[in-house]
């Protein structure tokens, strides 16, 4: 969703390639504060499940994110 000002944005993706399992999850907003520039808020997920033989891991990252962004 996006307006000129805000913008409303998720997303989600799964796979297994060299992996059991993973999976990302991300959902945040945007707004510009002026033509250029604006400022992002999101929170982000990311969990992997891998096993090879003996090694292997089960790990899940997750967190805020904050960003600033200039269009040229």
């Amino acid at each position: 969703v996006e307006t000129d000002v805000w913008r409303v944005w998720g997303r989600t993706d799964i796979g297994a390639g060299g992996s059991d399992l993973q999976w990302l999850a991300e959902a945040g907003v945007a707004w510009r504060f002026a033509s250029s520039w604006s400022a992002q808020l999101a929170y982000r997920a990311l969990d992997v499940d891998y096993a090879s033989g003996a090694f292997g891991y089960d790990m899940r990252q997750s967190g805020l994110l904050l960003g600033v962004g200039v269009r040229f």
